[in-house]
């Protein structure tokens, strides 16, 4: 099998509908092999124990095909057009119609059908299975010799019992499921959203919108916050000299560093391509240069890696106290920009001795 196929059914297992249609499977399974046991205990037709006996055989069976032979998408089809044309009516002539509890049965078929069906016009089965529910209703008044009721009252509370829990247990199950599956998506592509796919660090996007709310904060509780961007002095050559992939590990490195040496508060996000941003909550620019330089010393160690490309790290900071946000981030770059040329200096006298 080539890797194409093998990321095919990787891809079609972490499908909620999968998921489900196997959870279906074993769910009918298990009350199928329940009502077995019912049917044994009490003695019914020989009917009613072989129909039990084809569905719990014939379930597990699709499911080892399904799960195990790759068969996913026609097994899937055998089951909706087994369930429909065949389970649903001669379960219904078998047994006292809608006197038993087979009306409960197929409000569950109908939901298993919705929630599997891949394509829109699978959800015809649904459709075909109401409809035909509506017409087996009308045969009792056709033929009402063929449905004869329970003898025993005892038997019908037992099976009308059995299958109200079951079908209200595989609907609120399902819905738990798929809602509980919902959330964990919305969060995950919240996440995607607003971090970046490199570093793990948040994106510009995000801290657009969180220095604007922080802003409005600060200054609502007469507070102040400081901002530090930082930029990876001839990251170019490493990229040139070793490749884009070891200049993706240092920005990932990098991040680390910067998540390790910040507060929990704190606020990182990667500004550009080889520049990061930071913002202080509650710290004015003294304070926010003390915190910044415990990372300063780590750039300073992991830079040590690539002297030979002058590898470092110039940064700006500046807090917003009786700032606008433009000037904030005016000032900061100022600041930044002012660090680098005098780095590049000091490389350039450390070449010419």
């Amino acid at each position: 099998m080539g890797i194409r196929q093998r990321g095919q059914i990787t891809q079609i297992e972490k499908d909620l509908r999968y998921q489900l249609f196997h959870g279906y499977l074993l769910f009918i399974t298990v009350f199928a092999g329940i009502f077995m046991m019912v049917h044994i205990m009490n003695h019914r037709p020989v009917v009613n124990l072989i129909t039990t006996a084809v569905i719990f055989a014939a379930c597990l069976f699709l499911y080892f095909t399904s799960r195990f032979f790759k068969k996913y998408h026609v097994i899937r089809i055998f089951f909706m057009v087994a369930i429909v044309f065949f389970f649903i009516p001669f379960g219904y002539w078998t047994s006292p119609g809608s006197d038993s509890a087979v009306i409960y049965t197929i409000i569950l078929v109908v939901n298993m059908i919705t929630f599997v069906a891949v394509f829109r016009w699978e959800y015809l089965f649904a459709v075909i299975a109401c409809l035909e529910t509506i017409f087996l209703l009308q045969t009792e008044l056709w033929f009402p010799q063929h449905y004869i009721s329970y003898a025993n009252k005892e038997d019908r509370i037992l099976d009308l019992s059995l299958i109200l829990l079951a079908v209200c247990a595989a609907i609120i199950i399902t819905i738990y499921y798929v809602m509980n599956r919902y959330a964990i998506h919305s969060e995950q592509l919240y996440v995607a959203s607003v971090t970046d796919s490199l570093t793990g660090l948040y994106n510009r996007r995000y801290f657009n919108d969180f220095i604007q709310s922080e802003f409005n904060r600060a200054n609502r509780y007469q507070e102040d916050f400081s901002i530090i961007l930082l930029d990876l002095n001839n990251f170019k050559k490493i990229n040139d000299q070793f490749g884009h992939m070891t200049g993706d590990q240092v920005l990932i490195e990098i991040a680390e560093l910067i998540r390790k040496n910040i507060r929990s508060y704190d606020v990182a996000a990667r500004f550009g391509g080889d520049e990061f941003i930071l913002i202080f909550p509650n710290t004015l620019k003294e304070e926010a240069l003390e915190l910044f330089r415990r990372l300063e010393s780590a750039f300073e160690i992991y830079s040590k890696q690539y002297s030979k490309q002058h590898f470092a790290v110039s940064y700006g900071i500046e807090d917003s106290r009786g700032k606008t946000l433009e000037e904030i981030y005016k000032m900061t770059d100022s600041l930044m920009y002012k660090k680098k040329i005098e780095q590049k200096k000091h490389v350039v006298e450390t070449i010419d001795r």
